[in-house]
């Protein structure tokens, strides 16, 4: 899967190229653009038992 960020003006500021196998469940970051993404373990948002995968934008990028 891979998930763009858009700034207000439909820019593309950040990306993440996430693979999720689906056999087992294991989420892992391929790679990203202007951006940090790491796998943090399982969901604290929504308080599913899917995994988390967090994003850091990079500032003046």
């Amino acid at each position: 899967m891979i998930l763009k960020i858009l700034d207000e003006n439909a820019v593309v500021i950040a990306a993440i190229q996430v693979y999720e196998n689906n056999y087992d469940g294991n989420v892992s970051v391929m790679d990203t653009f202007h951006c940090n993404a790491f796998e943090t373990g399982f969901d604290t948002i929504f308080g599913s038992n899917d995994q988390e995968v967090v994003v850091q934008i990079k500032r003046g990028e």
